[in-house]
């Protein structure tokens, strides 16, 4: 997938749960192999400039893809931007569902983090990462209600307790290390 970034009106702060490669105002996403009946979602993070208020497009997206018969296929579309100073119109625009997917993202770098700590032999530092995580989507989980947050804060919770049971050099520290990053995958998604 592509998205073409309007560069001096609108710029590329983070793309969540993907790698991404930018060139200049255009920015590559290389999704997984995707079958019939899955879906990805690709969530960015933009910053647009506010000095011109009103609805706007603020990127164009492509996805270009091999379809079952091999065919290269194209599907594009230009996203769209709101630009308000009313905060009643800025929350009445907050998307539960993207912010949940948002924070599942944040989870998973959390995760990735904490393990990168622990492989390291900082169990503290990995501790104190998975529970600063745990705090921040349990607290924000109290006003959105997602089940896959309540999902993601008891893999968290697991992990914090696993974390505890073996030294990180020894063959199962190592195995924790491998599942937990394969989880953390699994919660980005």
């Amino acid at each position: 997938a592509a998205s073409d970034v309007y560069k001096r009106q609108v710029q590329l702060a983070e793309v969540y749960g993907y790698e991404y490669r930018q060139q200049g105002n255009i920015v590559r996403v290389q999704l997984p192999a995707i079958y019939g009946g899955q879906d990805r979602k690709v969530v960015l993070r933009l910053r647009v400039a506010s000095e011109r208020l009103g609805s706007r497009s603020v990127a164009k997206t492509r996805l270009v893809f091999s379809d079952s018969a091999g065919e290269r296929q194209t599907v594009a579309q230009s996203a769209m931007g709101r630009v308000s100073d009313d905060p009643a119109v800025v929350s009445r625009g907050v998307n539960p569902t993207v912010i949940a997917r948002v924070e599942q993202a944040q989870a998973a770098s959390a995760m990735n983090e904490a393990m990168t700590a622990y492989g390291d032999g900082d169990i503290a530092g990995a501790r104190g990462r998975l529970e600063q995580q745990i705090r921040r989507t349990s607290r924000l989980n109290k006003d959105l209600k997602r089940p896959e947050l309540d999902r993601v804060v008891r893999t968290l919770k697991k992990q914090l307790e696993t974390a505890a049971e073996a030294a990180p050099a020894s063959p199962s520290g190592r195995a924790l290390i491998k599942r937990s990053k394969a989880k953390a995958y699994g919660l980005a998604k």
